[in-house]
């Protein structure tokens, strides 16, 4: 025996639907990191970790912040945020942030992650640079997730999260030079 449940609102007006305090959005290898081969020890000129190994060594991710609480700063600053082991995927692989970070729990939107640049994933206890998201897939993402916001689509906001907000592997030296050519 099968049981159906529906839950209707007043006067049969369907339930509204509400964002996720509790979602896990995903920070997730751009298709390149699939065919990275693993650092060997020792190599004189590393290549880049793989996207398991960038997640299992990636403990902290670093941006700079163009907004904070919302209001744009005058003077930007770099600000971190660490992961657990609970905020890794191993089988994806991916790194887990917070639902919160893009829709607070009293339901707003938020810019200070959304809005960052510069954003590098690194290990803390060596403080190498291990990945980067690439600052023109953030730009191109922001309208989008804004207006999806907007239009209380929040189901849409968190899959373009999980789909846009890819790292690619590098190494502390390329990022160096990436960002002194102004390509981060």
């Amino acid at each position: 025996m099968a049981t159906l449940i529906v839950a209707c609102g007043d006067d049969d007006k369907p339930v509204e639907k509400k964002w996720d305090a509790n979602k896990m959005v995903l920070i997730k290898p751009d298709k390149t990191a699939f065919n990275m081969a693993t650092k060997a020890s020792g190599d004189e000129a590393p290549q880049h970790l793989s996207a398991l190994e960038i997640v299992k060594q990636g403990d902290m991710i670093k941006f700079l912040v163009i907004y904070y609480n919302n209001k744009k700063v005058e003077k930007p600053f770099y600000s971190n945020r660490g992961f657990s082991e609970n905020q890794k995927d191993f089988t994806i692989p991916a790194l887990k942030m917070w639902g919160t970070d893009i829709i607070d729990q009293d339901g707003a939107f938020v810019k200070d992650f959304i809005y960052g640049e510069d954003v590098v994933v690194t290990n803390r206890e060596t403080g190498d640079t291990l990945a980067y998201i690439p600052n023109q897939v953030l730009r191109e993402v922001r309208e989008p997730l804004e207006t999806a916001y907007n239009e209380q689509r929040y189901e849409d906001v968190y899959r373009m999260f999980d789909e846009a907000f890819t790292f690619k592997p590098v190494t502390g030296a390329e990022w160096r030079e990436l960002k002194a050519q102004g390509k981060q």
